[in-house]
């Protein structure tokens, strides 16, 4: 009997795993276009009222580069698949990142990363459907190599790399 029950368990526990994997992915794809002409991708400084001692908001965009030779594809895969993300979230909200997916000369969807938190927020601007969640080890080792392949880095100090790193 023990172990037809812990034979069960098992199965069930196979089961929930599938289920969140397969959610992940089923959720991503329906998020993220299908097809996309390029991205573009940004790093920005941001200050919400939440995080600020003045009180004051602001959003100064500090660089922009047309993501190439194979980066698009690579933050694109990354960004659907379901090892990329670590099923926790920050509560401060924030972002510096930013990867604007382009279709027919038009944002299809935006995809917000902190670079503090950790936070990854994707928002198809057209079937409206969005995601939330944060960025594993392994996400978090491309976003270092984009920062340093497009020259970002240099925006960021140390304390603004703890959420990545």
């Amino acid at each position: 009997m023990l172990r037809s029950t812990s034979f069960f368990i098992f199965i069930l526990f196979l089961t929930w795993s599938y289920k969140a994997t397969t959610q992940v992915d089923s959720v991503t794809t329906k998020v993220l276009p299908g097809a996309f002409d390029s991205i573009q991708f940004s790093i920005w400084n941001v200050q919400f009222k939440e995080a600020s001692l003045d009180g004051k908001e602001y959003m100064i965009e500090l660089d922009r580069k047309l993501l190439v030779d194979g980066d698009d594809l690579s933050i694109a895969n990354a960004l659907i698949n379901e090892p990329s993300y670590d099923y926790t979230r920050s509560m401060q909200n924030h972002f510096n990142l930013v990867f604007d997916f382009y279709l027919e000369g038009k944002i299809a969807a935006k995809v917000t990363i902190s670079t503090m938190t950790g936070n990854v927020d994707i928002s198809n601007k057209i079937n409206k459907n969005y995601f939330r969640n944060n960025c594993s080890e392994k996400l978090n080792h491309l976003l270092i190599q984009l920062l340093e392949k497009y020259n970002f880095l240099h925006h960021l100090d140390e304390i603004d790399l703890m959420g990545i790193k």
